[in-house]
C-alpha cells in the first residue's frame, strides 16, 4: 500500500508547475552566465520534477568565477581558490567556494581527465582532496555545497544550508537539494571548458551527502563518464540504517530520492561502502550498483567519515580503469552452490552444527584483467538479517557487525574458480576477491546473500 501510494504521489507532482508548493516554485532561473533472488532493476519512472529544471543547468554557458586569494591553498601552486557563479536563490545572485587544480604538465596539447568532488555533511572544499587527484593525473574542483567557505563565512556567497530534505514544501528553486546538484552541474561545467582538460574523460567522487547529492547530479547530467559513490546511494528510503531516521516524507523522496534518477545514468558508476555504515545499510549500495549497471565494493574495516573517504585507494583504480584503460578489479562470473540447493535443516540440527562451522560449498568462477594476480579472499558472515536500531538524527547501529569466516578455500587456478564453504550458521554472507596488480590492491565484491531467502543461485557482483 505504501509503495502505491509514492508512486501516486510521484505521478501528481510531475504535473504540478515549477511555481508550486510542495517542490515547486521560483522562475527556474539559474546560473548567472547560463539476499534471496537477485532483486530487478527498476523500471523507468516518470522524471521526477526537478529533472526538467536541474537539466538546463547542463546546457548553460560556463560559470563566471573569480579567484579567492584569501584563501589561497599553500600546498601547491596550481590549486586556486575560486568563486562562481551559482543558481539565484531568494532573488539574489548566488557565488560558489572551491578549489580547482590541475596536474603537472597538464596542457591544451597535454589533456587530462578530470573529477568533481561533492563533499559530505558539515563539510566543505577540500584544497587536499583536490591534490591528491592532481597527483595521479587528473584536474579537479572541491566545491562547498552549502553555501560557505572553509573558515564557515557566508557573507557575499547567499546559498542555502543543507535542509536535509525537511524543505519539501518550498519553492524547488528554494531547496538546498536543487542548489547543491546545480552547483555539482556547474563546477562539471566549469571543469570541462579549460583547454587542460579532456572533456570526454569526467568524472565524479561523492561522500555520504555528497554521494546522495552526486547520485542525483549523474542522472542529470550525462556528461559524466564516470562516478564514485562512497557510503550513500539510491534506496534510502528502503535503507534500514541511519539515514531512515531523518524524517523524510514521502514529498520529499519524490522529488529527491537518487534511484528515481538512476534510469537517466550513464556514468560507469562504482558504489563503495563498508557492511556495518550508520547511515547507509550494505544492502542499497549493492542495489544501487545493479541499478544503474555499476559495480560495488564493501571495505570491511572502513569507518564514516570524509578524511576515511579521502583515504581509499578504490575511487582512484577505479577511475583508472573507467577513463585510462588500466582495468585492476577482479570480475565475478558466477557464484553457485556446489550440489543441491540448500532448503534448512532442523533448527537443532542447524544450531549443533553451527559450533563445528560446517555448511554448504560454494563454487566462485572469476576473470582477472591482464596483468593482475589473485592476492586473496575474504568471506564475511553476519547469523542476524541485515537490521539497525536508531541511535540518534541520522545515525543507528548494525543489529550485529559482521566477522570474517574462517572457512576453508579450495583454488583450481586452470579454472578461474574456487570453492568455500558458507557456515550453517550464517544468515548473510558476501565474499571480496582482492587482485595485485602494478602494487596496488583492488578489491570486487559478491552480492549479499541471505541464506534464509528463497531462490538461492548464481550471482554476480555487478
Amino acid at each position: 500500500m505504501k509503495k502505491r501510494r509514492f508512486a501516486a504521489l510521484l505521478l501528481a507532482l510531475a504535473a504540478l508547475p515549477f511555481g508550486a508548493c510542495a517542490g515547486g516554485g521560483g522562475n527556474g532561473s539559474g546560473a548567472g552566465s547560463g539476499g534471496g533472488a537477485e532483486p530487478e532493476p527498476p523500471a523507468a519512472v516518470t522524471r521526477p520534477l526537478p529533472y526538467q529544471y536541474l537539466a538546463k543547468f547542463t546546457e548553460a554557458e560556463t560559470p563566471a568565477f573569480e579567484y579567492a586569494d584569501g584563501y589561497a591553498y599553500g600546498g601547491g601552486s596550481e590549486i586556486k581558490a575560486i568563486e562562481y557563479r551559482g543558481a539565484d536563490y531568494m532573488g539574489l545572485r548566488t557565488k560558489v567556494f572551491a578549489y580547482i587544480g590541475f596536474p603537472a604538465g597538464a596542457s591544451a596539447e597535454n589533456k587530462v581527465p578530470a573529477v568533481v568532488l561533492v563533499h559530505g555533511g558539515g563539510g566543505t572544499a577540500f584544497p587536499e582532496w583536490v591534490r591528491a587527484w592532481n597527483e595521479r593525473g587528473y584536474a579537479a574542483i572541491s566545491m562547498d555545497t552549502e553555501g560557505r567557505r572553509p573558515d564557515r563565512s557566508r557573507n557575499g556567497l547567499n546559498g542555502p544550508a543543507n535542509d536535509y530534505l525537511l524543505t519539501e514544501t518550498k519553492p524547488l528553486n528554494e531547496q538546498w537539494m536543487y542548489h547543491a546538484v546545480s552547483s555539482v552541474v556547474l563546477a562539471h561545467t566549469l571543469l570541462r571548458a579549460d583547454e587542460r582538460v579532456d572533456a570526454g574523460k569526467t568524472g565524479f567522487m561523492g561522500v555520504s551527502w555528497g554521494s546522495v547529492v552526486s547520485c542525483v547530479a549523474a542522472g542529470i547530467d550525462n556528461r559524466f563518464s564516470f562516478g564514485v559513490s562512497v557510503y550513500g546511494g539510491g534506496f534510502l528510503n528502503e535503507g534500514s540504517s541511519g539515514f531512515s531516521y531523518y524524517g523524510i516524507s514521502d514529498a520529499s523522496w519524490a522529488l529527491w530520492e537518487p534511484s528515481l534518477y538512476f534510469p537517466e545514468v550513464k556514468a560507469d558508476m562504482l558504489f563503495v561502502n563498508s557492511d556495518h555504515d550508520t547511515s547507509f545499510s550494505p544492502d542499497i549500495t549493492y542495489k544501487s550498483a545493479r541499478a544503474v549497471g555499476g559495480r560495488h565494493t564493501y571495505i570491511a574495516v572502513h569507518t564514516h567519515g570524509q578524511s576515511e573517504a579521502m583515504a581509499l585507494t578504490e575511487p582512484y583504480i577505479f577511475a583508472d580503469e573507467s577513463v585510462k584503460g588500466e582495468p585492476a578489479r577482479a570480475r565475478i562470473e558466477s557464484a553457485a552452490r556446489e550440489g543441491d540447493w540448500y532448503r534448512g535443516e532442523p533448527a537443532r540440527a542447524r544450531i549443533e552444527s553451527a559450533a563445528r562451522e560446517e555448511g554448504d560449498w560454494y563454487r566462485v568462477t572469476y576473470s582477472l584483467p591482464e596483468g593482475a594476480t589473485l592476492a586473496g579472499v575474504q568471506v564475511y558472515k553476519k547469523v542476524l538479517p541485515i537490521g539497525y536500531e536508531r541511535a540518534g538524527l541520522g545515525y543507528a547501529l548494525p543489529n550485529e557487525d559482521f566477522s570474517e569466516a574462517k572457512t576453508p578455500l579450495m583454488f583450481d587456478a586452470p579454472t578461474g574458480s574456487f570453492t568455500f564453504r558458507i557456515p550453517w550458521s550464517a544468515r548473510v554472507v558476501y565474499f571480496n576477491l582482492l587482485t595485485e596488480k602494478d602494487g596496488r590492491i583492488a578489491v570486487a565484491s559478491s552480492r549479499l546473500y541471505d541464506i534464509e531467502g528463497a531462490g538461492q543461485g548464481a550471482g554476480n557482483s555487478g
